[in-house]
């Protein structure tokens, strides 16, 4: 769509040109994500102003700029807007996925954590079908930004963190949203409830991201996720960028591989609690690595035969699903494994990592233009296969986190996965402010 504003300002282009146009607005869009990740992780820390409030003001400015693109009067003004949709995401998404991840007890940890993955799925598909029929992209942009300003309505209808607020010492109003969820679940609190949960108060904690670096095995394994998103993003969209070099047809090539999304997102479904979190990045990870390294074989060897080309799309979606697979696992593992006071500050550093690999996705898709022959047409999917499988055996470092309770301070944080626990659902869930009750509960 961007290309009637090129046309607009400097008239016909050449090859070299029309690249930078194309990839133009996506290195736009994650410069804009990279850029607010550091921003968030740096300028606006945890202890400051809660999930909340950031989520509410980041939906406001990203639903204006996404809307204003459909009258944007020129393309360098396009490329700022692109910016500014992709700085305020950030503060949509992640916030949200904390606060689900904090509202919860273990047992509800993976639907928490793995519902947004439908959504992202269903939301792709329905971005296609409305570009299928919606053919002028100024209907199109209005369309698709316009169900920003539901968003709103976080601000009337949705709670701080319990969390959150109990790290910050404000005890009464943890204690009020508490009571309301138990209303909500139709579940009676016994007496003397919150003298247990609030034994200790807290002080209002001032905890910052490089306190995660002050300890040499908790930096080492922080280091490990960021590397893990870092390459699994760029695994995820370079793979689909790439689905035109696969063979065959281009949309049914980028159909299938958004497709893959579904049956990653049910397999982490049913194996989450059986096999762990840590098991599934580094099966996924790995799966991905593997899947992308092995079409270097079928490209180089196979030219452009249809039953190599078919062979081609078939470990490329292998790779898909498996970067599928570790992306979804990246967001759960990480939301467990930083502590409370750094959590929003963790996810939004692991996100500063990950957007470095989606800026350098478009790029590596088109490293064939670059090197010549079949080795530079398997080029992208080495770089995509190499990086994936190293981090999933880096991953093999990181402690596992299902049924753990979730660290609250850096201390806490340090010794996560230190102990050797025997994993049993029904203890995960004991909630010991229940302690002398006739049942226990998942409050």
């Amino acid at each position: 769509m961007h290309f009637d504003l090129v046309y607009e300002e400097i008239g016909e282009f050449g090859p070299f040109q029309k690249y930078i146009v194309l990839v133009g607005p996506l290195t736009s869009f994650y410069a804009g994500l990279l850029f607010v990740s550091t921003f968030f992780t740096l300028a606006i820390p945890d202890h400051r102003y809660g999930r909340k409030r950031t989520l509410v003001i980041s939906s406001i400015f990203y639903f204006v700029a996404a809307l204003s693109i459909a009258w944007t009067p020129g393309f360098i003004v396009y490329l700022i807007q692109t910016f500014c949709v992709g700085f305020f995401s950030v503060g949509n998404f992640m916030p949200v996925y904390v606060l689900c991840m904090e509202f919860v007890g273990p047992s509800y940890r993976r639907i928490a954590g793995l519902i947004g993955g439908f959504h992202w799925l269903f939301g792709n598909l329905a971005l296609g079908a409305l570009g299928y029929g919606i053919r002028d992209w100024v209907t199109l942009q209005i369309v698709t930004a316009s169900p920003g300003i539901l968003f709103q309505l976080w601000w009337w209808f949705f709670p701080e963190s319990p969390r959150w607020l109990f790290m910050q010492g404000r005890l009464a109003e943890s204690e009020a949203i508490i009571r309301k969820a138990a209303r909500w679940n139709k579940t009676s609190l016994p007496d003397g409830f919150f003298l247990k949960v609030f034994q200790t108060t807290p002080e209002p904690n001032q905890a910052q991201i490089w306190h995660l670096f002050r300890n040499r095995t908790l930096g080492l394994r922080t280091l490990i996720v960021f590397f893990n998103w870092f390459a699994v993003c760029l695994a995820y969209y370079g793979l689909t960028l790439n689905s035109g070099d696969l063979g065959g047809d281009l949309y049914v090539n980028f159909f299938l591989t958004t497709l893959m999304d579904l049956p990653a997102s049910l397999a982490c479904i049913l194996l989450l609690e059986r096999t762990g979190r840590k098991p599934l990045l580094v099966g996924g990870m790995i799966t991905g690595g593997v899947g992308c390294l092995s079409t270097v074989f079928t490209i180089i060897y196979g030219g452009k035969d249809p039953e190599y080309e078919t062979a081609t799309r078939i470990l490329a979606l292998i790779g898909k699903f498996g970067a599928s697979v570790g992306f979804t696992m990246a967001y759960m593992y990480s939301g467990e494994f930083f502590p409370t006071v750094v959590r929003n500050a963790g996810m939004g550093s692991s996100s500063c990592m990950a957007r470095v690999g989606g800026i350098l996705a478009p790029y590596i898709a088109d490293l064939d233009r670059l090197v010549g022959g079949s080795f530079g047409h398997a080029l992208p999917q080495i770089v995509f296969g190499a990086l994936s499988l190293t981090a999933g055996i880096l991953a093999l470092y990181l402690p596992e986190t299902r049924g753990r309770k979730l660290p609250e301070t850096i201390e806490q944080g340090i010794k996560f996965g230190s102990e050797e626990i025997e994993y049993s659902p029904k203890e995960a869930i004991v909630n010991q402010a229940f302690d002398g009750q006739e049942e226990n509960t998942k409050l």
